[in-house]
C-alpha cells in the first residue's frame, strides 16, 4: 500500500508541471492571437495602400512619358500607335488620348468607341476630365466617378501637360484608370473577417470586403476618430457601424495622400476568437491531467511485476537464501536495487580491464591511420588546387603522378598517355609541327622552357619548370606546367598594337605637320581657297585622330571590364538618321530605311546604339563597289519577342572564309581598302561589344563582289 500510494503522488506531481508548462504556453499564446491580429490588420491597411501607390506612380509615369513624347510626333498614326504601346504597360488603362489647348482629341487608344465611331477628332470641351484639367501643375488626378455610358464601372483620370521642348503648351495626354483593377489588390492582401474600404478625396467607396458593398457608411471620415494626429504608416481606430463595434487601422495612399485605407474587424468577432483559444487552452488541461493518471494506473502493475522479477533474480545470486515475498514498499525496493548493483559491478571487472586494454590498442592505430590519411588527403588536395599542373617523375624520367590541371592542359593538345611515359618522349608527341623537342637533360636540370602545343583549338603555348625532390625513393624530379598561352597571345597582341598604333598615328601626324609647314610659309602668297583646303584636310587628319583615341579607349573599356550601357525607350528612326548623317563625308551612298510599326520604339543605349549603326554604315561606305552606286539597305522588325536589324550593301563584299576575323582587332579585309577607307580596324570589335552588352547577338553574311549583310538580334 505505501508503494502505491508513493506512486500516485509521483504520477500527481509529474503530471502538474506539464499542466502548468501548458497554462503559461496556452496563454502566451492568446496574447501573442492578439498581437498577431493587430499586426495583420495593421500589415493589410498598410500593404494595399502601398500596392495602390505603385500602381498610380507606375501609370503616371507612363502618361508624364506620353506628354514628353506626343508633341513630337507629327501624325495622328504616329501618336495613336504610341499610346497603343504605352497602354501595353497597364492593364488597368480603358483609354489614352492626345487633346489639343482647344479640347479636341488628335490622338486615340482604342481607335474606336463602343458603338464603332472613331476617337480621333472628337470635342471634349464638355468632358469631365477638360473641366478638372490643370495647367498650373505638370500633372492631376481626378476623384473617382462613374464613367460615362457604362454606370457599373468606376473610374479615375490622370492627367499631364504635354510640351514643346521649347516649353510651349501643346494639349495634354489624359488616361482612364479601371478602378475594378485597384480593387483586385485589396482582395490578394484581404484576410478572412475583416472589413475592407478604400475611398477616394470625396469619401466614395471605391473598393468594399464582400457583403459590405450596401453598409450603411457614406463617408471614411465616419469612421475616424476625432483628434487622431496625422503621422506617418497606419493609424489605429475604433468606431461603430450600426450595432457593430469595428477596431483597426487605416492608412492614406494615391499619390496626393488623398485617398485611405481600412481594415478592421468586429469585437464580437475577435471575443469569439479569444473564447475559442481559452476553451481550447482548458480542453487540453484536463485532457493532460486524465491523460496523467490513466498511464499511473496503467503503469503500476507492470512495474510491481518488474521488481518482483528482479527480486527473484538477485535472490538466485546470493549465497544464502532470500525470501521472494512482494515488494511493498520503497526501502525495499532500494535495498533490493543495491545489493544488485553490486553483484554486476563484480561480474563485470574482469571484463572490463580486457575490453579496455584492446581499446586503447585499437584507439591508437585508428589515429595512427586517421592521421596518415590526413596528411596525403591534405598533400592531394593542395596538389589538385593548384593553378598549374604537376608532374612527378622517377630516377629514369618516366612520369609515375600527375595531377588533373596538367591531365587538362597535355588532353588539349594531343590524345597521349601521360603515366608511364618518359617526359621527353610526351613534349616531343605534343609539340607544333617545325618547333624543336627539348633535352629532357636540359629540362631537368632547371630553368624554364617554353613549348608550343598543337591543339585543336589553335596553338597553344607551355612554360615548364623542373625541380629536384631531395630524399625521395620513388620520386626524382618533379615539373610544374604552366599555361602560357594568354601571356604569349598579350605579347603578340602588344607587338602588334604597337605596330598599328606607330603607323595609324605617323600618317595624319605627317600630313597635319606638312599643312601646317606649308601653312607658315607667309611669302609663299597662298590664295585663300588653297588655305581653306588645307585647314580642312588638317581638320579631317585631327578627326581621325579623334576617332582613333576613342577606339582605342572603348577597346580599354571593353578589356578591363568597364564596357557599360545604360537603356532606356527611345525611337529609333531618329537614331538611323544621325548616323547616316554622320557617314556622310565618307562618300557618296543611297540609304534607303524601312521600319516595321511594331520596331519604332527599342529599350536600347541610344549613345552605343548610335555608335553602333555610325559603325556598319561606315563599314559598307568605305568598302563600296566604285563601279556602281553604292546602295545601303537598313531594316528594322519585331521578331519572336527580338529587334531584328539588318545592314546590307552593294559593296565589293568578304573573301570567302574571312567572315569571322572581321571581329579581330585591327583586321581588314586588305591593306589597299585600308588605306582608301581610313578605318582603324576596331569598329566591328567595338560594334559586337556593344550588342553583347544589350544581350544579343550579330551575324555576317557576305559574297565577294555582290556585298555583304550584317544582321543584328536584340532581346526587346
Amino acid at each position: 500500500m505505501q508503494f502505491r500510494k508513493a506512486l500516485t503522488a509521483a504520477t500527481a506531481a509529474v503530471a502538474i508541471i506539464p499542466i502548468v508548462v501548458l497554462a503559461a504556453f496556452e496563454w502566451r499564446s492568446v496574447l501573442s492571437e492578439m498581437d498577431a491580429l493587430e499586426k495583420r490588420q495593421r500589415m493589410t491597411a498598410e500593404r494595399i495602400a502601398e500596392a495602390i501607390n505603385a500602381r498610380l506612380s507606375s501609370a503616371l509615369e507612363l502618361m508624364l512619358l506620353a506628354a514628353s513624347e506626343l508633341p513630337e510626333l507629327s501624325s495622328a498614326e504616329a501618336r495613336n500607335r504610341t499610346l497603343a504601346h504605352i497602354a501595353r504597360a497597364e492593364p488597368a488603362f480603358l483609354n489614352l488620348h492626345f487633346d489639343t489647348p482647344e479640347g479636341i482629341s488628335r490622338g486615340f487608344h482604342p481607335l474606336l468607341n463602343p458603338a464603332g465611331v472613331p476617337n480621333n477628332g472628337v470635342d471634349h470641351r464638355g468632358r469631365r476630365h477638360w473641366k478638372e484639367r490643370r495647367t498650373d501643375a505638370p500633372y492631376w488626378i481626378s476623384a473617382s466617378f462613374e464613367a460615362t455610358g457604362a454606370a457599373d464601372e468606376r473610374i479615375v483620370n490622370i492627367g499631364a501637360q504635354a510640351r514643346t521642348r521649347s516649353g510651349e503648351l501643346a494639349g495634354f495626354a489624359v488616361c482612364a484608370l479601371d478602378l475594378k483593377k485597384f480593387a483586385a489588390l485589396a482582395a490578394e492582401y484581404e484576410n478572412p473577417g475583416d472589413a475592407i474600404w478604400i475611398t477616394d478625396s470625396k469619401g466614395g467607396i471605391l473598393y468594399a470586403s464582400r457583403g459590405l458593398e450596401a453598409a450603411p457608411i457614406s463617408a471614411f471620415e465616419a469612421l475616424i476618430p476625432k483628434g487622431i494626429p496625422t503621422a506617418p504608416g497606419p493609424i489605429p481606430f475604433k468606431a461603430s457601424q450600426g450595432q457593430k463595434v469595428l477596431e483597426g487601422w487605416f492608412a492614406e495612399t494615391g499619390l496626393n495622400g488623398d485617398w485611405r485605407v481600412m481594415a478592421a474587424k468586429p469585437n464580437a468577432l475577435r471575443q469569439m476568437e479569444l473564447t475559442g483559444i481559452v476553451l481550447r487552452s482548458l480542453f487540453l488541461i484536463l485532457f493532460v491531467l486524465g491523460a496523467s493518471g490513466l498511464a499511473g494506473m496503467l503503469a503500476r502493475r507492470p512495474i510491481e511485476k518488474a521488481l518482483f522479477k528482479l527480486q527473484s533474480q538477485v535472490a538466485a545470486a546470493r549465497p544464502e537464501p532470500l525470501s521472494c515475498e512482494r515488494i511493498h514498499s520503497l526501502s525495499e525496493f532500494e535495498a533490493l536495487q543495491a545489493e544488485f548493483g553490486r553483484l554486476m559491478k563484480r561480474l563485470s571487472i574482469a571484463r572490463e580491464e580486457i575490453e579496455s586494454v584492446n581499446r586503447r590498442l585499437a584507439d591508437e592505430v585508428a589515429r595512427q591511420t586517421k592521421t596518415l590519411r590526413t596528411q596525403m588527403e591534405m598533400l592531394s588536395r593542395i596538389f589538385e588546387s593548384l593553378a598549374d599542373g604537376l608532374l612527378l617523375l622517377d630516377q629514369e624520367g618516366v612520369i609515375v603522378w600527375t595531377n588533373q590541371r596538367a591531365e587538362r592542359l597535355f588532353a588539349a593538345s594531343a590524345s597521349v598517355k601521360i603515366l608511364g611515359s618518359a617526359a621527353g618522349t610526351l613534349f616531343a608527341q605534343c609539340l607544333q609541327a617545325g618547333n624543336a623537342s627539348p633535352d629532357p637533360e636540359a629540362v631537368l636540370s632547371g630553368g624554364t622552357h617554353r613549348l608550343q602545343l598543337r591543339s585543336a583549338s589553335g596553338e597553344r603555348f607551355l612554360d615548364i619548370t623542373a625541380f629536384p625532390i631531395e630524399g625521395g625513393d620513388r620520386f626524382a624530379h618533379g615539373v610544374l606546367l604552366h599555361d602560357a598561352t594568354d601571356a604569349a597571345r598579350m605579347e603578340s597582341l602588344k607587338e602588334n598594337l604597337i605596330g598599328v598604333v606607330a603607323h595609324e598615328l605617323k600618317t595624319p601626324l605627317a600630313a597635319i605637320a606638312l599643312s601646317a609647314e606649308t601653312l607658315a610659309n607667309r611669302d609663299a602668297g597662298w590664295s585663300e581657297e588653297f588655305q581653306d583646303d588645307l585647314l580642312q584636310g588638317m581638320r579631317r587628319e585631327v578627326g581621325a585622330l579623334q576617332q582613333l583615341i576613342s577606339d582605342w579607349l572603348d577597346v580599354a573599356r571593353i578589356d578591363g571590364g568597364t564596357f557599360i550601357i545604360q537603356k532606356r525607350i527611345v525611337q529609333l528612326k531618329p537614331i538611323i538618321l544621325r548616323a547616316q548623317k554622320r557617314v556622310r563625308a565618307l562618300g557618296p551612298a543611297q540609304i534607303r530605311i524601312t521600319i516595321e510599326p511594331d520596331a519604332e520604339c527599342v529599350n536600347v543605349d541610344p549613345d552605343r546604339f548610335l555608335q553602333l549603326l555610325t559603325n556598319l554604315l561606315s563599314n559598307s561606305v568605305r568598302y563600296r563597289a566604285l563601279e556602281r552606286e553604292c546602295i545601303i539597305v537598313v531594316h528594322a522588325e519585331k521578331k519572336h519577342s527580338e529587334l531584328l536589324l539588318s545592314v546590307s550593301d552593294n559593296g565589293i563584299g568578304i573573301p570567302e572564309g574571312e567572315e569571322r576575323r572581321i571581329f579581330d582587332r585591327f583586321y581588314q579585309v586588305n591593306m589597299g581598302m585600308r588605306r582608301r577607307s581610313g578605318g582603324t580596324g576596331l569598329g566591328l570589335v567595338i560594334s559586337l561589344a556593344i550588342v553583347r552588352a544589350h544581350g544579343g547577338t550579330i551575324e555576317v553574311a557576305s559574297k565577294p563582289g555582290v556585298g555583304s549583310t550584317f544582321t543584328v538580334r536584340i532581346p526587346y
